[in-house]
């Protein structure tokens, strides 16, 4: 994503591009990789009616424009090395300056 964004940087302005891995995936399926890595229990509720199920981004404009192509994608190891990384480096904050 950071490539994606830095590349962007360099488009013209007033356009609108989608940044993203151009594959599906459940919400449910995020939260229940997540829950194994935590070892925490999923607790499943209703939707609400305009609550997104599914997230699917069309990138083509945007590898058009630039070239650039995902390489990570949401795994059950991506996810644990995003979690594994936070837990190491907690939160990041900006110097006060």
């Amino acid at each position: 994503m950071v490539k994606a964004i830095w590349l962007a940087k360099d488009l013209p302005s007033g356009q609108i591009y989608n940044i993203g891995s151009g594959k599906a995936i459940k919400i449910i399926e995020i939260a229940k990789i997540l829950g194994n890595i935590l070892d925490t229990e999923i607790m499943l509720v209703d939707a609400r009616a305009a609550e997104v199920a599914e997230l699917l981004c069309d990138n083509t404009k945007f590898q058009i424009a630039t070239g650039w192509k995902p390489t990570k994608f949401i795994t059950n190891d991506s996810l644990k090395e995003l979690v594994t990384w936070q837990k190491v480096n907690g939160a990041i904050q900006q110097p006060v300056l």
